[in-house]
């Protein structure tokens, strides 16, 4: 017991004495399998400083996202200790009427906002903006159309 030492947490210690002796067994973990750590990518301050040459040139946050892969959020965070307001795309009503016509063609919102270099919500956003009807959460059916799928 004396090995443990006068500042050993108690709880640990009986633990310890009850496995030791045989008593019983420790009690298993409530987590199956141990979590993933999330990965944690630190920028240089010159990778920061040429970032934000970039994004002051016009590069959207997504592309120097993926380019220093890091998540679009550290982008944001770079962006604001530095004191640069972000600029976000607003789909104008010539991209939403094209967008439209993608969507009616049985596209997703996904990759109709890869296309306009948006987010997803980003296009669902404009749609119900400008009332596009859009199809059910999960499905990518459309049935106001009378196009046949090819043979």
């Amino acid at each position: 017991m004396d090995l443990l030492g006068r500042y050993s947490n108690p709880d640990n210690v009986t633990r310890l004495n009850r496995i030791l002796s045989g008593q019983g067994r420790d009690r298993p973990s409530h987590r199956p399998v141990p979590s993933v750590t999330q990965k944690q990518t630190r920028l240089a301050d010159s990778d920061q400083i040429s970032l934000l040459e970039r994004y002051l040139a016009g590069e959207t946050a997504n592309a120097l996202a993926n380019e220093f892969d890091v998540n679009r959020a550290t982008i944001f965070s770079i962006l604001k200790r530095a004191g640069i307001k972000a600029r976000y795309r607003i789909l104008t009503e010539d991209d939403v009427a094209s967008a439209t016509a993608m969507y009616e063609n049985g596209q997703s919102l996904a990759s109709i906002a890869k296309h306009f270099d948006v987010s997803d919500g980003t296009v669902l956003h404009a749609f119900r903006r400008f009332g596009v009807p859009t199809r059910a959460q999960g499905t990518n059916q459309w049935s106001h159309t009378t196009a046949q799928p090819p043979a």
